[in-house]
């Protein structure tokens, strides 16, 4: 039996991918997941949708068994330092001894300068308690930033019967994460659905008050609530990385190939990893694509092929996806029964797409990423999409 021990520093969904992967393909060695929260590791797509409007008791586990997986899992545990040298995790007043680390610290939610039992933000199972707690159809609740998160939220209060006033200070909403074609339709999507949309709104100031909160923009306009969501994105909490003496830069810094992190036999995975020279990603899919490129380092065996960035959202009443680039010199936009799938397309290649409400189209849409267009017509709507991606070399 192998005698190393990978030792895997965070329990979100990244951190129970790489033992996951690593028991896939073979490994026998002992594996320890550390994590500070109370819970096993789990996916946190639903803490802003299902689990937040109560329709799922739980967030989806990463995995069910992991007793029998032969994983031990070190939760509600803080980790106060990585020794590297001396190849050790500092954590529950103990030294753990590793043979492989894997850092999948994650992120924490940024926040604003103000601070109160209603002013609240989203990264957590406690932080979605906390949030569930303060539904009450019929008040109004502010959402500070109109990015994924906060428009993901802004639907479910939605649904909840509350009144959503969602305040962003760009001109338009989820600019890091879609391009600006399917977000104006987003946009009046969540309009048609009730949700109070101010673009281009810098807050002034948010005050915790014994009822709620108030905020005042700087137009002057003063919004009464009964919380406020922050959505203005994560931090990577890449603290104890730099602490040991790793390269950190919005992120730990790691060859993108093998999710190495620049000393021996050292990973890291998942929204706190960022590949050198590009930005870091945070999706379900890069947490799942990382931890099996580190899973196949740690084993010496060849990396997965490389995809194309895909994610996925659930807001409006709609699913959304998006796979690849979007900086194109010609977009192509094609209604596709109930929704449209939008084509980005530069220098004669298909280099992005993305659906709303016409999810069945993203699978060919995946596999179509990077190829050349030639003359293949992808704008005649009376010829099947699918059929059209086929024919593209």
């Amino acid at each position: 039996m192998n005698e190393e021990h990978v030792a895997i520093v965070g329990a979100g969904q990244a951190g129970g991918r790489v033992a996951v992967e690593l028991r896939r393909r073979g490994f026998d060695g002992a594996i320890t997941i550390f994590g500070a929260e109370p819970y096993a590791p789990y996916e946190r797509p639903a803490l802003s949708k299902t689990y937040l409007t109560g329709e799922v008791a739980a967030p989806v586990d990463v995995y069910d068994d992991w007793a029998g997986l032969g994983v031990t899992l070190a939760v509600d545990t803080e980790v106060g330092a990585i020794d590297l040298p001396g190849r050790r995790v500092l954590a529950g007043a103990r030294a753990h001894d590793f043979d492989h680390l894997v850092i999948a610290t994650g992120g924490v939610a940024r926040t604003l300068a103000v601070s109160g039992p209603t002013i609240l933000t989203l990264r957590t199972r406690a932080d979605a308690d906390r949030l569930r707690g303060l539904l009450v159809p019929g008040a109004t609740a502010l959402v500070v930033g109109g990015g994924v998160v906060g428009m993901e939220v802004a639907s479910s209060l939605t649904a909840s019967g509350m009144t959503v006033v969602v305040v962003e200070a760009a001109p338009r909403l989820m600019g890091r994460a879609l391009p600006a074609e399917p977000v104006a339709q987003l946009t009046e999507r969540h309009r048609d659905n009730g949700v109070d949309i101010r673009l281009g709104a810098r807050l002034e100031e948010l005050v915790a008050t014994a009822d709620g909160v108030v905020a005042r923009l700087a137009d002057g306009t003063r919004i009464d609530a009964a919380f406020a969501l922050c959505g203005v994105g994560m931090t990577p909490a890449d603290g104890l990385a730099a602490a040991a003496g790793l390269t950190v830069d919005d992120g730990v810094v790691v060859e993108p190939v093998t999710q190495s992190v620049g000393a021996e036999r050292v990973y890291a995975v998942g929204d706190v990893a960022r590949p050198a020279g590009a930005r870091r990603i945070e999706s379900w899919a890069h947490a799942n694509e990382s931890a099996a490129r580190a899973a196949a380092a740690i084993l010496r065996r060849p990396p997965p092929a490389p995809v194309p960035a895909w994610f996925w959202t659930d807001q409006a009443g709609v699913n959304v996806q998006a796979v690849g680039r979007f900086e194109a010199d010609r977009v192509v936009a094609r209604p596709e029964g109930d929704g449209t799938v939008w084509l980005y397309l530069k220098d004669g290649r298909l280099v992005g797409a993305v659906t709303l409400a016409a999810s069945s189209q993203m699978g060919a849409l995946r596999r179509a990423v990077g190829a050349s267009v030639g003359t293949v017509p992808l704008d005649d709507a009376d010829r099947p999409l699918r059929s059209l991606l086929k024919a593209l070399r």
